[in-house]
């Protein structure tokens, strides 16, 4: 046995529990801002909402979770629509639906509310 070796490996083993950790993390927190958000919409108080929903995207895209980022795009839209900003709300479901192509998601629940949206109003 080479010397060094149990090093690596106990090593390898804490880094990847770490990173493990890390991304846990991120989920949570990820979790609390989408939950934050949707309270801050259901009070009504959009622009805290927008900033909740704003800081989960970015969230998401920095850990490359595209379900994630999905959501956090359909949330968006659901905001911007309610302020009238149609513009922005088309851009973020478009997006959101880019998405959910790429990954071959057959469903998604945010869809059956919101994909009739870009044909109704926009």
């Amino acid at each position: 046995m080479r010397p060094g070796w149990t090093l690596r490996v106990v090593l390898a083993v804490v880094l990847a529990f770490g990173f493990c950790q890390v991304l846990r993390a991120d989920n949570r927190d990820m979790e609390r801002l989408m939950d934050e958000g949707h309270q801050a919409y259901n009070a009504a108080n959009y622009p805290e909402a927008l900033a909740k929903l704003q800081q989960g995207l970015e969230m998401a895209q920095r850990s490359g979770d595209r379900q994630a980022i999905v959501s956090f795009l359909c949330n968006l839209g659901l905001v911007y629509d309610h302020l009238g900003q149609y513009d922005q709300a088309r851009e973020n479901l478009q997006h959101a639906l880019v998405i959910k192509r790429e990954i071959k998601d057959r469903f998604y629940p945010h869809f059956s509310a919101l994909g009739w949206k870009l044909d109704w109003k926009y």
